[in-house]
Order: structure tokens, then sequence, then C-alpha cells
């Protein structure tokens, strides 16, 4: 069985929507609210390095110009001191990790989708009538 984590923040929109992505979809995700864990920093690295993102581009676009020129190093302790500058939500599955923004992201790595057609509660429609992933 494909396992799934999600670092979760549930007053995150775009969190919850991926939370419920990975459910309808069979899933029983480890949820990690990382807000009140934080992150652990070897964990953070290698969820960023299977999903192909450098620390810099995992930053909340609000907090970038914070880290302008930084080394990846010095962006991972921050975002260990700083958890909530970390762009969320991430997931993880046994198929790689992925940025769940925007939510269709996750769909890479999941090993089964909902049934089709399926949107979020926004209305944005992920799969359409014939299975298909919408966008990109």
């Amino acid at each position: 069985m494909t396992q799934a984590k999600i670092f979760h923040n549930p007053s995150c929109s775009k969190s919850r929507a991926a939370l419920a992505l990975l459910t309808d979809a069979g899933l029983d995700p480890e949820v990690i609210l990382y807000k009140k864990t934080g992150w652990d920093r070897d964990v953070l690295s290698d969820a960023l390095e299977q999903a192909g993102i450098a620390p810099f581009d995992a930053l909340r676009s609000s907090e970038k110009s914070r880290f302008d020129g930084m080394d990846d190093n010095t962006i991972l302790d921050a975002m260990v001191d700083e958890p909530m500058i970390v762009e969320r939500p991430l997931v993880v599955t046994d198929m790689g990790a992925r940025m769940g923004r925007p939510t269709r992201n996750i769909l890479d790595i999941m090993p089964n989708w909902p049934d089709a057609p399926y949107a979020l509660a926004n209305g944005e429609v992920l799969i359409d009538k014939n299975g298909n992933k919408v966008g990109d």
C-alpha cells in the first residue's frame, strides 16, 4: 500500500484541499501539523529534494525577499526556526513529493485518484469526466 504524508496547516485552504484530495482517493495519509511540531530539517530537506524544489523556491512568496541570495543551508535553518515561511502543503508518497500549490500537483504522486470528474470545494476541476488531469 502506498503511504502518504501531508505536512498540513488546517487553517490553510490549499492544505485542506490537498488533504481532501488524498482522502477522497482512498488514501489515509499521516497528517503532520508542522505548525505545532515544527519541521525536522532532514525530513524537509529530503522532501524538497524528492520534489525537485530548491529551499528558496519552497519559501512563501511573501518571504522570498528576506532570503534573496542566501544559500540552501541558511534557508533550511530558517525554515526550521520559522515553520510558517515554508509554502504549503507539502505531500510525500512512495511515488515522490510535491508542493500542493496548486493542488493538482499532488495528482502526479498519487497511486490512484478519486472518481472522475473531481472538483475541489471551490469548484476548481482537477479531474475531468474522462479521468484526465485538468491544467498544467
